[in-house]
């Protein structure tokens, strides 16, 4: 082997030497980047090999030891890309992805070396450096909220109204039609009313008596626990109508349970998050999200949301705002409405009436 190849080798070895070195040298610096040698081969044009060379030495953009150093201004970067802009005093433009800052005697935010971090000021869409306000600021009220949060499509479905039970029969009315939906709601006091899938107290060739539909001679009873009997004429268990054979089978009540704050099985889903009066007193804004029956051949699903202020009620339990989603997930309605707030402060701190645009 050629004295100059071999010299190549130990230069290329020493190369490497150094930049495992610098590894091992900032292994503690903040935003450090290890390096890998890459080498080549060395030609010459009779195709003998001159030796080796460093081709390339590669940073390694993977993501550091990210942890809490209890300083107001430190950042960090999570994941492989991005990096903090920042500008030196001639004006600079530089960056890196060292997140330790803390405020000048001037109140910019900057790092170690003087550099100023850079960003979008409070209005414009021009990059300047950022400076921290000092003393007070006046409060602010909360305008808008944006929500964004995804709500679970298999959850139980939860019945509204007072503690009452609903149940489903479907029954052949004679009229031709085949078997269709009658409703059935046991009161506290166990009596039953029916009504038919038009909202109607009563139905083609069916008719209420007491806590009965008859037709035709037959007679469907339900009973205060909810269970359905259905006879004949003569008082015999019957499972069909004379015409059209169709089975009469039953949906058993289920029981409504009413919207209640302390009660969890009455809502589906809440999300609490903070708004701020006129006085920039803070106070916990709650969603209750309740999944509702919805209508399986358009595939809408049905949801009612309740909004409370520090725990009470925004508005009347029988009144919620409303949204309907498509077969996709896809939301059709209620997608804002303007949530208002009297006097959200109380007695104790009047503050002006809140108006808050929800979306």
């Amino acid at each position: 082997m050629g004295f100059g190849q071999g010299l190549s080798g130990l230069n290329a070895a020493s190369q490497q030497l150094d930049v495992i070195g610098n590894n091992v040298a900032n292994s503690g610096t903040v935003g450090f980047k290890s390096s890998t040698v890459s080498f080549g081969d060395v030609y010459a044009n009779t195709k003998v090999g001159l030796g080796v060379q460093v081709a390339a030495i590669n940073q390694r953009f993977t993501v550091g030891n990210i942890s809490s150093t209890g300083g107001q201004f430190d950042m960090a970067i999570d994941g492989a890309k991005g990096l903090f802009r920042v500008q030196d005093p001639s004006g600079n433009i530089l960056y890196t992805r060292n997140g330790q800052f803390f405020n000048d005697k001037d109140n910019y935010i900057v790092n170690a070396q003087g550099q100023r971090l850079t960003g979008y000021g409070v209005t414009g869409t021009d990059l300047v450096p950022l400076k921290v306000p000092v003393g007070n600021i006046n409060p602010q009220a909360t305008e808008r909220v944006t929500v964004e949060t995804n709500l679970n499509a298999n959850a139980d479905v939860i019945s509204p109204g007072s503690q009452e039970s609903i149940g489903t029969v479907m029954l052949d009315d004679l009229s031709g039609t085949g078997p269709q939906p009658y409703y059935y709601r046991i009161g506290a006091d166990g009596s039953v009313e029916w009504t038919d899938d038009q909202g109607q107290t009563t139905g083609a060739g069916l008719q209420p008596v007491a806590n009965t539909y008859e037709s035709e001679g037959y007679e469907v009873d339900v009973a205060a626990d909810g269970s359905v009997t259905i006879t004949d004429a003569s008082g015999d268990p019957a499972t069909a109508f004379p015409t059209g054979g169709a089975n009469v089978p039953y949906v058993a009540a289920v029981t409504g349970t009413p919207f209640d704050v302390n009660d969890p099985d009455s809502f589906t889903h809440s999300l609490p998050l903070s708004v701020y009066d006129s006085l920039g007193n803070a106070h916990q804004l709650t969603q209750y999200f309740v999944k509702r029956e919805g209508d399986s051949a358009t595939g809408v699903s049905n949801w009612d949301v309740y909004y409370t202020l520090n725990g009470n009620l925004l508005h009347d339990v029988n009144t919620p705002h409303q949204m309907t989603f498509d077969g996709n997930g896809a939301l059709q309605s209620g997608a804002a409405f303007t949530l208002n707030i009297p006097n959200p402060g109380g007695a104790a701190s009047p503050a002006a009436p809140l108006q808050i645009a929800v979306s």
